[in-house]
């Protein structure tokens, strides 16, 4: 452990933390969904890893005429594939 900035490199994201940091900070990738909706229709979040069987991310919701994102964590996870589901 070394004292003083410490900088690094987040797929084209420059990370740079002043000196004497707390040790627990962690900083984990993550991916951000978009997708645009219909008023007034069910949707679901969707994911795989094989593209055969879909698992539930999160719970289902009513679509509002706009652009929603969802930023999704991807530490420790597998290759997953991701779908808006109309239900």
């Amino acid at each position: 452990q070394q004292d003083g900035p410490a900088e690094g490199s987040l797929d084209g994201w420059l990370v740079t933390m002043p000196p004497y940091v707390a040790d627990s900070l962690r900083v984990f990738a993550a991916v951000e969904l978009q997708f645009t909706t219909q008023v007034g229709r069910r949707y679901q979040l969707v994911y795989s890893s094989d593209l055969k069987s879909w698992s539930p991310h999160g719970p289902s919701f009513t679509g509002t005429g706009t652009t929603s994102t969802s930023l999704v964590s991807i530490q420790g996870t597998e290759a997953r594939y991701w779908k808006l589901q109309r239900l």
